[in-house]
């Protein structure tokens, strides 16, 4: 548990440098990685199928949510990739233009 909450630490700091750079250029977000649950106390006082199971479902439903957050950044990439593609080509025609304007 100590090893996946260093990680998932580690995860969230680079998530906020992410979004430090996204709001360079204008998007604005604040993605967070759910906690993790590092309880451990009634895990080992009550270990039984039934507590067993609830932390089953705690991991389940935290490794859904780190996938949807890594499907986001994926989307993301994607996005400024296709956002800077249009950039670049509208740089491009401004350029041509240019020199049509200057030699013209």
């Amino acid at each position: 548990m100590r090893d996946a909450d260093e990680a998932a630490w580690h995860a969230q700091r680079a998530l906020d440098a992410f979004s430090r750079e996204l709001a360079d250029v204008g998007v604005h977000v604040n993605p967070q990685l759910p906690e993790v649950d590092t309880r451990w106390f009634a895990d080992m006082f009550f270990d039984n199928i039934i507590t067993d199971a609830i932390k089953h479902q705690r991991i389940a439903r935290t490794g859904e949510a780190v996938a949807e957050v890594a499907r986001w950044v994926s989307g993301t990439v994607d996005d400024l990739a296709a956002r800077r593609g249009e950039l670049a080509r509208h740089r491009d025609s401004l350029v041509a233009r240019r020199e049509d304007v200057l030699t013209g």
